[in-house]
């Protein structure tokens, strides 16, 4: 990806918009969903990727993108009535 826009922490509670001329993204997602006896249900999903900073000569180089988190897990679970 080229000229990607993200949001970087720069003291707490303050952030600001920095532009990563190149950046490499990818990853892998899992995703389940199931409903029993029609009154539960359950999503879950599981994400892995590598968002890598790319941009030559740069001092970030190689590292991985802020607020960009590596794994990330969902769940959700809902109980409901025949009527939905």
């Amino acid at each position: 990806v080229d000229y990607l826009i993200t949001l970087v922490g720069t003291a707490q509670s303050f952030f600001s918009y920095v532009n990563f001329g190149s950046a490499r993204l990818r990853g892998h997602e899992l995703t389940f969903h199931s409903a029993w006896v029609g009154h539960l249900s359950l999503d879950l999903n599981y994400t892995n990727q590598d968002a890598t900073n790319v941009t030559p000569l740069s001092a970030q180089f190689g590292r991985q993108l802020p607020l960009r988190p590596q794994n990330e897990v969902y769940a959700r679970a809902e109980l409901f009535d025949e009527l939905g």
